[in-house]
């Protein structure tokens, strides 16, 4: 019987400690299968000014690795660290050319979504972990669009479709995984998911106070 690759990788990202050296290990046997579009990110570059740690599988990794250090908080660490695995695929399709000619991504919240939907599909996921975890990629970036008050962010669906613990980890896996080395950049990081918090607390009448404890005691191990 053939492994469910994805399932496998699922697996292993629950018992490392850092999943971006078993992702750096496994990297030549996605080739020629569905998970081929994971190494395909490491053909697309970033905006340096936001990303400095190069390109989406670089990324990809870091996120991963956080992920896998915070993972513990979330209520459901299986379909967490999928998501984390799966949120930035759109970048593989969403790209443009910048001046110097170099592939960039722009945004890529829906054909993720799209591209996670048919890997979970393929390898057999049922409805109720797909849902979870394509929640996590479909509103990942939301993070941004909230605190910046966009005018097409979902924050009503948001609020209303997923589960804020983790959804609020996945913000915390991304914003985090973008090369920050030293603490004081961290709690930057931290301290703008906060201010995030506190927007839907107060627009939405919600009680966030379960995840503003786990955030604290965040802050001691990242």
């Amino acid at each position: 019987m053939e492994v469910n690759k994805l399932k496998e990788i699922q697996e292993n990202l629950l018992i490392c400690d850092k999943p971006s050296i078993y992702l750096e290990e496994i990297k030549d046997s996605l080739k020629n299968t569905p998970l081929e579009v994971l190494i395909n990110l490491e053909k697309i570059e970033q905006n340096k000014q936001y990303h400095p740690e190069g390109n989406v599988w670089n990324h990809l990794k870091q996120v991963v690795d956080t992920a896998s250090k915070i993972k513990d908080f979330a209520n459901d660490k299986a379909s967490f660290m999928l998501g984390a695995l799966l949120h930035d695929l759109g970048k593989g399709t969403t790209t443009k050319k910048n001046k110097q000619g170099r592939l960039i991504s722009y945004n890529h919240d829906t054909e993720g979504e799209k591209i996670a939907d048919k890997l979970l599909t393929y390898y057999d996921y049922k409805d109720e972990e797909k849902k979870k975890v394509l929640n996590l990629v479909k509103y990942h970036m939301h993070h941004l669009y909230i605190i910046k008050n966009l005018p097409f962010a979902k924050t009503n669906e948001l609020v209303k479709e997923v589960d804020l613990n983790d959804m609020i980890l996945m913000f915390l896996s991304d914003r985090l995984g973008r090369g920050q080395f030293k603490k004081e950049k961290k709690l930057n990081e931290i301290e703008d998911i906060e201010k995030v918090i506190k927007i839907l607390e107060e627009n939405y009448g919600l009680d966030l106070n379960e995840i503003k404890e786990k955030i604290q005691k965040i802050k001691k191990i990242i």
